[in-house]
């Protein structure tokens, strides 16, 4: 009896979801976005690329706007 309630004690705490599992994964967009942020800070811009130092980087994108803001500062 005490082998089986010890069985079904540790498969119910092996099998309980764990609390911190319940975050909100992020959209397909919002990862693109991100990639494409991280991708144009590690290129090497030449000096003639921008106006002066704070010249903002614009990305244009044709058609819909699947990033719905998630490209925005």
């Amino acid at each position: 009896m005490r082998h089986l309630l010890l069985i079904l004690t540790l498969t119910l705490a092996i099998c309980w979801p764990a609390p911190g599992n319940t975050a909100e994964k992020p959209s397909e967009y919002k990862i693109k976005a991100a990639y494409l942020y991280n991708f144009a800070k590690f290129i090497r811009w030449t000096d003639s690329a921008f106006t002066d130092d704070k010249a903002p980087l614009v990305i244009v994108i044709f058609g819909k706007k699947p990033f719905n803001g998630n490209l925005t500062p």
